[in-house]
């Protein structure tokens, strides 16, 4: 599994329900930034941060691409579910900060 086992570490330990490696974010949990055994790794703290940061900004340009994809290409078969599901992590970005 190589360096593919930290993830799988952290996703065992996810579905264990640990609440220590995990919190919570619009578009669902995340690892903590001290969540990933990185002993070996040459990376900062800093650069951890970035790696698992989510850009408000981004993210609500990007719902709104996605949805522009589907109303264009896909149109009326796309299901609602999915409109749904846009619009719950739109809603979930704009309360946080």
């Amino acid at each position: 599994f190589g360096e593919n086992i930290r993830v799988l570490e952290w996703i065992f330990k996810r579905t264990e329900n640990d609440s220590t490696v995990c919190k919570e974010t619009p578009i669902g949990f995340m690892p903590k930034d001290d969540s990933f055994d990185l002993e070996g790794l040459q990376i900062s703290k800093e650069e951890i941060q970035e790696l698992f940061s989510l850009d408000k900004n981004f993210w609500l340009n990007e719902l709104n691409d996605i949805k522009n994809y589907f109303e264009e290409y896909v149109s009326d078969s796309t299901p609602q579910e999915i409109y749904n599901q846009l619009n719950a992590i739109r809603e979930r970005f704009e309360k946080s900060n």
